[in-house]
């Protein structure tokens, strides 16, 4: 007995010590729940702050946390998406979202960041399908009208682009990044007073931004509103004094106002930045023959093509010059040099369109062409 005591003694301890084991309600299933989404949220937050600052190791980290607590949790698959972007690694990025979306096949906003992907890599035919099969869930989606704005903008198809940027707009105008590219669409179709309207608005809201002011400028130059472009380009150089192309749309506005030295003298600060740049060239030389500056100009022609001998648009203006000339010499009915000035104008204009890839320019010379011959035959008439 005396051995027996002792057993029953330490069996009746170990019962004692072991916890009650109580049947799982819903309340404490739910109570577990909330905690491992609060917890999911949290990762999600420092996995937030670490993509902001570009820590995408830590960002991946976390956020695959987030998603091992929570795993229907779709901002953290975007997250972890754009951090796979970050380190480039898109493959893993596309695997993240189908991974996702095979768990959460009506998880629409991982479904347009798979597509947005697609658009980035410039898979287009594929972003454009899962952008329509979300919308075929959800037609209200803006940020999905949004994507298949920017996929037809990137194609060039700027009245597509126009057609989603307006329905994304409509679905959600106070969304300041819609509104900005419907207004810089509106820009690039000619429509530049819809466009002010809307990137005022957004500048309201973002006064430092810089691609809102150039495109506001922009807008402003198109409607001929040149002291108000001004006013955006000055604004813009005075944060980034070398933005090249923002001196030389200054210098077209100065132009505008007919503040033609000032334009001159932005062009010109234009090529001192950017010795080569064929914009900074066209817009001097243009200005040189609006002036009817023609030694200038024709200096300044060949100089360019110098630096860029087989430049179609150079040639194109050479022909102007030689053609202005000819016009001038007409005037003082110095026949035989007008009529030597226009043979000129026309073997420049071939030569541009021997070079030409692009239509436009194709016609333009064209043009040239006729315009030379017309005045030639007129001049070869007079002189007799």
């Amino acid at each position: 007995m005396k051995r027996i005591v002792p057993l029953l003694t330490i069996l009746f301890l170990v019962s004692c010590s072991q916890p009650e084991v109580k049947p799982q309600t819903e309340e404490t299933r739910t109570e577990s729940h909330e905690n491992k989404v609060s917890q999911a949220r949290l990762y999600y937050s420092f996995g937030a702050d670490y993509l902001m600052k570009r820590n995408y190791d830590d960002a991946i980290k976390n956020f695959q946390r987030a998603l091992k607590e929570s795993t229907d949790f779709e901002s953290a698959a975007i997250g972890l998406g754009k951090a796979y972007q970050g380190k480039k690694d898109f493959a893993l990025a596309e695997q993240t979202y189908k991974d996702f979306l095979t768990k959460n096949p009506k998880s629409v906003k991982v479904q347009v960041a798979l597509a947005n992907l697609y658009r980035k890599l410039k898979k287009y035919d594929l972003a454009k399908s899962v952008y329509f099969d979300a919308l075929k869930k959800d037609s209200s989606l803006a940020y999905c009208w949004d994507g298949l704005g920017s996929l037809e903008e990137d194609l060039g198809h700027l009245k597509k682009a126009k057609e989603y940027y307006e329905k994304a707009y409509k679905l959600d105008p106070k969304n300041k990044g819609i509104v900005f590219r419907l207004g810089s669409v509106y820009v690039k179709t000619g429509e530049s007073s819809k466009a002010i309207k809307l990137l005022e608005e957004v500048k309201d809201v973002n006064p430092d931004d810089i691609e809102i002011r150039v495109k506001l400028g922009d807008a402003y130059n198109d409607t001929k509103q040149y002291a108000k472009a001004i006013e955006e380009y000055k604004f813009v150089l005075s944060k980034i004094p070398n933005y090249v192309s923002v001196m030389i749309k200054l210098g077209k506005a100065y132009k505008g106002l007919k503040k033609y030295t000032l334009a001159e003298n932005m062009f010109k600060e234009a090529l001192k930045h950017e010795p080569d740049n064929l914009s900074a060239y066209y817009s001097l030389i243009d200005l040189y023959i609006a002036r009817k500056f023609y030694t200038k100009a024709m200096s300044t022609v060949d100089e360019a093509l110098k630096k860029a001998p087989k430049d179609e648009i150079l040639w194109a203006l050479k022909g102007d010059v030689y053609f202005r000339k000819g016009l001038a010499e007409m005037k003082k009915e110095n026949w035989n040099p007008a009529i030597a000035l226009f043979d000129r104008a026309i073997a420049a204009y071939n030569k541009s369109i021997s070079l030409c890839s692009n239509n436009e320019w194709k016609n333009y010379a064209r043009k040239g062409i006729a315009q030379a011959k017309k005045y030639k035959k007129q001049a070869l008439d007079l002189r007799w």
